[in-house]
């Protein structure tokens, strides 16, 4: 087994986890009876072994770079602290609104804070202690996760959002390619696919709380239950919209091959993976499938990154699984910032 594999079915059971834990809670009756305390206390602690084996145990028996042991602890707890933070005052604050306010400014309070989070996220990855440069191309995020591979910043206004590039793809011993990268990114922002795949993901998301809103009765750990199983349909469908756009931005970007080789293996991609698991799992496309279309007609308009955006932005919905899957599980940095292509 590779390290890839070993990732993905960690994923599988992270998510697998939450999804029979959710059903069980409200085929139960259960959830409808836990306190916000209490189902922030069963998160934080259910969540910990799975964050153990991806942050450190799964590195350091395939021998993959990782995070010393202390710094990882100091990271992890900061990240707990404003994920759990930004999860639990989510569900509260709607549990509270939607009885007083009803459904329709419930929806726009959450569009208004989901906006507010991708305003924010640059600052957040500050908070967790990375160190954030500026250049007159965009900003240089110095990541300790090789996983970490930067992407858009910003309200998605086309042609308005900022370039993210992590420190390590500037390193002396990186291939040729970084201002292919650059481009790419600079192209996506003009041609809107990254306004595109974030305000869908928005949409979708929405979706997801106004029917845990509804079949939750405005309970917060109903809520959450909800959400998470709505939120695992998503990891289903979503990926099939995401991959058409990463080709779109493969063929305004085109190079030398070393360096899109070498990103694949930084970011802990299995080259030899099935198709099937391709299309199911990863909302990347392997770099065969991605160099192989280079050559084919342009694919046009398409979302870039929804399923990712979609991901990361669930914990504003009570979804308990924005951090469970295989590209997350137990890397902080990775919560409030997806990674991308």
């Amino acid at each position: 087994m590779t390290y890839a594999q070993a990732r993905l079915r960690l994923g599988i059971c992270g998510v697998g986890w939450w999804v029979l834990l959710a059903w069980l809670a409200l085929s139960s009756g259960y959830a409808y009876r836990l306190s916000l305390a209490e189902i922030g206390l069963l998160y934080a602690l259910a969540s910990l072994p799975l964050d153990v084996l991806g942050g450190q145990l799964l590195p350091m028996l395939w021998k993959k770079p990782r995070l010393k042991l202390l710094r990882w602890i100091g990271t992890y707890l900061r990240g707990v602290t404003l994920h759990l933070g930004l999860w639990l005052s989510s569900l509260g604050f709607w549990s509270l609104v939607y009885p007083t306010l009803g459904l329709g400014l419930t929806m726009a309070l959450f569009w208004v804070a989901s906006l507010a989070f991708f305003a924010c996220q640059l600052p957040l990855l500050g908070w967790l202690g990375v160190r954030l440069h500026r250049h007159p191309w965009g900003w240089e995020a110095d990541a300790a996760d090789s996983r970490f591979s930067g992407g858009l910043w910003g309200l998605p206004l086309p042609g308005r959002e900022q370039v993210v590039i992590p420190s390590q793809w500037l390193s002396p011993d990186a291939p040729v390619g970084i201002e292919l990268s650059l481009e790419r990114r600079r192209k996506l922002s003009q041609s809107a696919s990254r306004a595109a795949g974030l305000l869908m993901a928005l949409v979708f998301n929405s979706l997801v709380l106004s029917k845990a809103l509804e079949w939750g009765q405005g309970q917060p750990a109903a809520m959450a239950c909800w959400a998470t199983l709505l939120s695992f349909l998503g990891l289903l469908i979503l990926p099939t919209f995401s991959r058409p756009g990463v080709f779109a931005a493969d063929q305004v970007s085109p190079g030398p091959d070393p360096w899109w080789r070498w990103l694949e293996e930084r970011q802990e991609e299995d080259p030899t993976r099935p198709l099937w698991i391709d299309r199911i799992f990863h909302p990347i496309p392997q770099w065969s499938q991605r160099q192989s279309r280079w050559a084919g007609p342009h694919s046009g308009f398409a979302p870039w990154n929804l399923a990712r955006y979609a991901l990361v932005h669930s914990l504003l919905c009570g979804s308990m699984l924005s951090r469970a899957v295989h590209c997350n599980c137990g890397r902080p940095e990775l919560w409030f910032w997806p990674p991308s292509d």
